[in-house]
Parts: C-alpha cells; structure tokens; sequence
C-alpha cells in the first residue's frame, strides 16, 4: 500500500470517528459487588433486614449525613442494556429490591438499546438538566461525564463504615475488574459486566489432521493453521478452497488479545517524566506480532470472513480457529447445533512467542449521576444490593460473562459443570489485562482496528509493517491529546485522487492461494484427547444484545 493510500485512511478515520460504539457482542450485562443491604445471602429475599452497623456500635454512624428515614420514598431512575431472557431477570430483581429493601425506595428501569445509545442519551439528558440516576458504560465514556462533574466518586460509599463494603468485600472482586474504574484517585465505576477475547479451536478437526494438541506458540499456530488450509485445498471440495486456518479478526480486542500475548503493550510512561502514560504503537513487538500475522495470511494460513461474527464458518469446518469472546460462546454453540456438527471444540488464549499467554477483557460499569445526597445513597443501595453473589449469578447464566466476584463461584456449580468452555475461560482471568483507561480509548481503538484491516489487504505487504505503525501512533497521539495540541490543523491536508479510496475486502476467493509447504506430513490418523470435556451447550441460545 503506497504511503499516500494510508494517509488517506487515517484522515478519513479521524474525520469519522467522533461517534463512540460498542464492544463486540458485549452489551449483554453482568454485576458485582459486595456487603449486602439485606444482610443474609441465603435469607429471603422478601424479608426486612435491620440498618447494618459497624462492630462495637450502637447507633449508625453517619459519615455521608443520610439520616436512613430519609431515604424513604426515594425513585432511582436506572437506565440498563439487558434485553431478552438476561432484560427479563433484570426486571424481575429490580421488582424484588423494590417490595423488599427496608428503605422503600422504588427503582424504576428504562432499557436503552445499546451502550451506543446509552451514551448518546446521557449526553443530551445532561444538557436538558434531567440526568437518570444510575447508567452502565464504559470507563472513557464516564471519564467524558466526569469531566463535567456529572460522576460520584463511588469511593464515599466504597469506604463508608455503615454503607461501604469491607476489606474482605472489596478483595472478593478479582483485581483485574476491581482496580480498573479508579482513575486519579476517583472510583468513576463499579463493574457491571466483564467479558474477553480468546480464541476457538476445533479440537475433533485437529485431531483428524493428526495434531495431538493445541497450539500454545506462534510457531506451532502457524504450523497447525497451514495444516487446515493445505487440507481444505486437497479435499474434493471447491467452495472452501482459501479457507482452513485462523478466521482473521480485526476487532480492536483480538488486536490486543495478539500484542499482550506477545509481551507487548500500547502504553508506554511518557519520556517527560510525570508518571503518566501515552501510547506507543510503534515498538518492536508490536512490529513482530504485526508482521507474523500478516506472514500467517501471505502463506494462505488466514482468511477473511464476509460475515462480522463467522460462528457458522467455524462450525463447518472453514477455520480450524476463530476468534471470539466469552460471551459470544452460546451463539458458537448454537451454530455447531444449527450445522447438526458434533465437532467439540474448546476455548484457548491467543499463542505467545515469550511465555504464559495474557487475555484482554473488557466491558462496562456503574456509574451514579450527581444529584443529591438521599437520591445517590438509594442508587448505591441498590447496586450493592443487585450485584451481590447470587444475583450477580442470575445474570450470569443469562448473558455467559465472566463472574466479578469469586464467591460468585459457590451459586455458579452447576452452570460451570454444563459449560465446559466457559469453565476453561473461567481459568484465565488471572492472566487477563485491561485495556487502556483513556477517554481517548473511545476512539484509539477503533484507529488500532482499522490500521488491522489494512494489515490484511491484499495490496498491503508485510515490508509496510513500520510504515503502518508509524502512522497509527502519529494518528493514537493527536487523538489522545486533540487537534490543537498536537498541530494536526497545522499541517496542510492531502487530497488523494479517486483512485486511491479503494477499501475491498477481500472475499474467500480473493485470498491468496500460495500453497503452504508444511515441515511434515499431516497423516489424519491420531486420535486427538481435548483436555477439557467439551459439552455443545443444549437448547436455543436466549435473545439477547449483540456480543
């Protein structure tokens, strides 16, 4: 791709991508939290519980200065994104906490469609003045609210000795999800749903092509990939001739399931010593992990799916990987029942060249809108109320998302036992990173997306690879630090010709046909042993927002 080509597409993405979207297949919702307001897990839900106190106390101490009579007759307006069977349990435990809490205070739900339009909708409530009282979204599209002062900093209530959470609550939470929304001191969240990427493997294709177990580095993805595509060219199929091997992704998420995996990382401490970070696209390993991809696709071992989530190629044997996130395993699961394919296939992390393989998760959380004491204290309330262990495990046998909490674990038995590859997915949250906690990430990564799509066109060539990330950091910093600052309006502005605007996607046909020349023979004969029981999950997947 000429230098004047990619120009042209990181001006047209800048001039774009004003609007903030959401993550892929993710705005189904999961929660946490901790210390109850009715005190007992196993205690009906419908009865009274008693003002909780501090050990050694008589009378509640009033830190926040919320008499409890006060908090009589509050209306907390929360605004959600569940839909489906996961919007329908929500409703029904919002019913639950309004007959049961001790208080009477009255939630009332409004569903928003997407995290899309969550953000849009608090944008304009917060110029009309009428704000709701309780959202979920992503950190950078709360670091926008509370750039006004629109946030509560959550740490008032975290930390309060009558309504707070203790020490043991707080490290119930895994870290990774827990530590993610605190941003210059100011907790502007409290998790509400967390998923991450990974990979799908056909484990019963493998083993009919002779390979005895996953991939665990570059070398042997890469190894086993060419395999499945080599034998889809010999087969006496032609419909899937330049299939096989890894269904490219280029979500923002796969980019940096790939980076991370390989040591890497898109920040760096900014060189003027304050301690703050900034991006940094253009370093070696992002280099190498760059240019390994696009070898992968140069030696005909990945192809480009037409469809945005390929569960159905996966299912009839066109990859022997796919690229996918925790809560989107239901939808696999329903394409292998939907194909009548009774292939097992199992949940990996993305190969690493340098060692243990590291995961991005990812997803929204609660946020409280300024408005006045008695009414933030009642949306607190019920967020510790709604996203204790054994609510948070209604949730998330709807919506396949990653528990927040581990004692979420103890109500989740048999749901772990019935989905195999939400169990093994469930053994990576310790290797999982977040991803940036930037107001700029709103837009950055769809910058990291699009320079991924232009890794894999076909008039790009891996000797661009620098030239490409090069750009992608000039384009990460003027939109990490705005126009103004970082002279982007100061520089005179290229106008290509016709000619160069063409951005083809290559169909499975278009992908290069280069015969791969594997090391050895790929002898169909072995019996492949997965090391996790794989069971298709049974039934219709339930209806719910896109992943």
């Amino acid at each position: 791709m000429k230098l004047s080509q990619l120009l042209f597409v990181v001006i047209l993405f800048v001039l774009s991508s004003a609007c903030t979207q959401e993550y892929v297949r993710t705005t189904k919702i999961t929660l946490t939290a901790t210390k109850k307001i009715i005190p007992s897990v196993t205690a009906s839900a419908t009865t009274p519980a008693p003002t909780i106190l501090p050990t050694g106390t008589t009378e509640p101490v009033k830190v926040l200065e919320v008499d409890p009579e006060d908090l009589r007759g509050e209306t907390v307006q929360f605004w959600h994104i569940w839909s489906g069977e996961a919007g329908d349990v929500v409703e029904e435990m919002v019913q639950m906490f309004n007959k049961s809490n001790q208080w009477g205070i009255e939630v009332k739900p409004v569903f928003k469609e997407s995290l899309d339009h969550m953000y849009e909708g608090v944008n304009r409530a917060i110029e009309a003045g009428d704000t709701p009282d309780l959202v979920t979204a992503y950190l950078h599209q709360a670091q926008t609210w509370d750039g006004e002062r629109e946030l509560v900093d959550l740490n008032i209530y975290v930390d309060d000795p009558q309504w707070g959470l203790s020490s043991e609550e707080q490290k119930d939470f895994y870290p990774v999800f827990w530590e993610y929304d605190v941003r210059d001191g100011r907790r502007l969240g409290i998790p509400a749903q967390r998923s991450g990427m990974l990979l799908y493997y056909n484990a019963t294709w493998a083993a009919d092509l002779g390979l005895e177990e996953a991939p665990t580095t570059h070398e042997q993805f890469k190894e086993q990939s060419c395999a499945a595509a080599y034998a889809n060219r010999l087969d006496e199929e032609t419909g899937n001739d330049g299939t096989g091997g890894w269904i490219v992704s280029t979500d923002h998420a796969a980019m940096l399931g790939w980076i991370y995996s390989n040591g890497g990382d898109i920040l760096e401490p900014d060189a003027d010593a304050s301690g703050e970070e900034v991006y940094n696209f253009d370093n070696p390993v992002i280099e190498e992990t760059f240019t390994f991809l696009r070898s992968l696709y140069d030696d005909g071992c990945a192809w480009f799916p037409e469809s945005q989530y390929p569960d159905k190629e996966f299912a009839t044997r066109l990859g022997l990987f796919s690229t996918g996130s925790v809560t989107g395993i239901p939808y696999q699961n329903a394409a292998f029942k939907e194909t009548r394919n009774r292939d097992q296939w199992i949940v990996m992390p993305f190969p690493s060249s340098v060692g243990e393989s590291t995961i991005d998760v990812y997803g929204p959380s609660f946020e409280i809108m300024a408005s006045y004491p008695e009414r933030e204290l009642a949306a607190w309330l019920f967020i510790k109320w709604i996203t204790a262990p054994e609510q948070q495990a209604k949730l998330i046998e709807k919506t396949g998302s990653y528990p927040l909490r581990e004692s979420t674990l103890d109500y989740l038995e048999a749901f772990s036992s019935r989905h195999s590859q939400w169990a093994e997915a469930l053994k990576m949250i310790r290797r999982a990173k977040t991803e940036p906690g930037f107001r700029s990430w709103s837009v950055v990564r769809w910058a990291l997306s699009d320079a991924a799509k232009q890794l894999f066109k076909y008039y790009f060539t891996v000797e661009e690879v620098p030239k490409l990330l090069e750009f992608l950091d000039k384009t990460a910093f003027d939109l990490h630090v705005g126009p103004e600052v970082s002279g982007v309006y100061d520089t005179p502005t290229f106008t290509p010709s016709p000619s160069l605007t063409a951005t083809i996607t290559p169909t499975p046909s278009d992908t290069p046909t280069k015969t791969p020349s594997p090391s050895h023979t790929f002898v169909p004969t072995k019996t492949l042993t997965p090391t996790a029981t794989i069971t298709p999950s049974p039934g219709a997947v339930s209806k719910t927002p896109p992943r």
